[in-house]
């Protein structure tokens, strides 16, 4: 929301990119159509020019007319019947690993003339930067969770086998 009010965007939406950036899931989207998402996540990750370019590019990749733009056809008539007229690609990157993309729509063509690029990359790496604690977070409980389950099931076992050495007869077991 706030990339979207700071660069007065109509639309945004962040893509999270699976390692070998074949799969592609779009968690956070804002004035994005139903439709063009379904789009982006079927097909986006198999053969699109533009995520090429973010994964070669650094800097935002940015298309002034959508209707012109080297996008698969099917993706290209969904944002032009959304009326997107222009777009930047932002990469979020960690370390130099593509981790996903800040994607911002405008339905002025040259709509991201007056913003500079310096300034979308610095959005997008407080974005990647925000994504990866929060993929850390999520990481650190799940180890959490997993180190007290097996804490739990070793006192188990630690509790019968007292319960079980307290039912033998030592004298008898000496013998």
């Amino acid at each position: 929301d706030l990339a979207i009010e700071i660069t007065n965007s109509d639309c945004g939406l962040i893509t999270l990119h699976s390692i070998d950036q074949r799969q592609i899931s779009v968690p956070v989207y804002k004035g994005v159509p139903i439709e063009l998402i379904g789009l982006i996540q079927q097909r986006v990750g198999t053969d699109n020019v533009l995520l090429r370019e973010l994964l070669e590019e650094r800097p935002p990749l940015v298309v002034t007319d959508t209707a012109n733009a080297r996008l698969m056809p099917e993706v290209r008539e969904a944002v032009v019947r959304s009326g997107i007229n222009s777009f930047v690609g932002v990469p979020l990157r960690v370390a130099d690993r593509l981790i996903g993309t800040l994607g911002l729509g405008k339905r002025d063509r040259d709509g991201f003339a007056d913003v500079p690029a310096v300034w979308l990359q610095t959005m997008g790496h407080l974005v990647a930067v925000a994504i990866e604690a929060d993929q850390s977070r999520r990481s650190t409980e799940q180890a959490e969770s997993q180190v007290r389950a097996q804490v739990r099931y070793q006192d188990v076992i630690a509790s019968l086998g007292w319960e079980y050495l307290s039912t033998l007869d030592i004298k008898r077991l000496l013998l």
